[in-house]
C-alpha cells in the first residue's frame, strides 16, 4: 500500500472540512500534520495549503501537529475517522488559535499503546488521559462526550487539566 493510499481517508476528511468553509477562508487555511508510526519509524507529512494537499514520507520536519502511535493503532484511528480531532478547528475556522497551542496530549490506552499529539513541537505542558481504545477513538472522532466519560469513569485524567481545557476552546 502506498503512502497516498494509506492516508487517503485523511486527505478526504480534510477536503470535506475545507469544502464547508467560505471561499476566502479556504484560501487562507494552511497546516502541516506529521503522522508517525512509533513501532516502524515511518513518518509522513501531510501539508495542506487551501484545497491543495501534499503527502510525503519524511524522516523529520517541523509540523503544526505531530500525531504518534503504532502503525496498527494508526490504521484503526484513520478508519474510525479519528483524524477529525485535528481537522475540526479547520472546519470551525479556528485553526490559527489551535496552531498557537504548545504542549502534548497523551492518551494511554488500557489495552496497551498510546496516542500522542504534540502541538507546536512542545513536550510540555502535558496532559495525560487513560481510557479504553474505543473511548479514545470516540473522543478523537467527536462522538464521545468527554465530560460524561470522565464523570462516568470511562476516562481518567492523570495530569494537565488546564492544557485539556485550552484544547477544548478550539474544538
Amino acid at each position: 500500500m502506498t503512502t497516498r493510499e494509506f492516508l487517503a481517508p485523511l486527505i478526504a476528511a480534510y477536503q470535506t472540512a475545507l469544502a464547508g468553509l467560505p471561499v476566502p477562508q479556504q484560501a487562507a487555511v494552511q497546516c502541516s500534520i506529521g503522522i508517525e508510526a512509533s513501532d516502524t519509524n515511518e513518518r509522513w507529512q501531510f501539508d495542506a495549503n487551501g484545497a491543495e494537499v501534499t503527502v510525503r514520507v519524511v524522516p523529520t520536519g517541523e509540523v503544526d501537529f505531530l500525531f504518534k502511535t503504532t502503525k496498527a493503532r494508526l490504521e484503526q484511528f484513520i478508519q474510525a475517522d479519528g483524524i477529525t480531532f485535528l481537522l475540526r478547528p479547520i472546519a470551525n475556522g479556528r485553526v490559527a488559535g489551535f496552531r498557537a497551542l504548545r504542549g502534548t496530549l497523551r492518551m494511554l490506552i488500557n489495552e496497551g499503546d498510546e496516542y500522542a499529539i504534540v502541538f507546536g513541537g512542545a513536550a510540555i505542558p502535558e496532559a495525560v488521559m487513560r481510557m479504553g481504545h474505543q473511548d479514545a477513538l470516540g473522543l478523537l472522532a467527536g462522538t464521545l462526550n468527554a465530560q460524561a466519560a470522565v464523570f462516568s469513569g470511562r476516562i481518567r485524567i492523570d495530569s494537565g487539566m488546564s492544557f485539556l481545557m485550552s484544547l477544548e476552546r478550539f474544538l
